[in-house]
């Protein structure tokens, strides 16, 4: 019997986010962008695998695990990589992630590419990114 490649629900590219506070980040995507956590797997106060669903796709997401090369970014460098959530309305979305907690860096706006895009990061209790 012949398998996906691609696991259902998922698309050809996922982002995984390697971070500090796994639990922290999840409950901050889930009140910044209305993430919905479809698996979630924990050893003591560590996040080693989950999967958010962010409207209609998913991202995973774990603590950091040096052993397996997996680290966070370093909260006093610029992050060289964001995520872009299309949504019906931006303004509200980056209200709503500031409002969970999510540094302002730069009010949504309309680029010369026609997106509207506002940059923000969140600032849960620990530096999840």
């Amino acid at each position: 019997m012949p398998t996906n490649a691609i696991p259902t629900g998922f698309h050809a590219v996922t982002p995984n986010l390697a971070v500090d506070g796994g639990p922290a980040a999840i409950a901050f995507y889930e009140r910044a962008f209305g993430a919905e956590v479809l698996r979630r797997l924990d050893a003591g106060d560590k996040v080693m695998y989950a999967e958010l669903r962010i409207g209609d796709s998913v991202i995973t997401l774990n603590d950091a695990l040096p052993q397996f090369d997996s680290r966070a970014p370093d909260p006093d460098v610029p992050v060289s990589v964001s995520l872009t959530i299309y949504c019906e309305d931006a303004d509200a979305l980056y209200a709503q992630a500031v409002a969970a907690g999510a540094t302002r860096s730069s009010a949504t706006a309309w680029p010369p590419c026609a997106t509207p895009s506002g940059t923000s990061g969140p600032s849960p209790p620990t530096s999840a990114t």
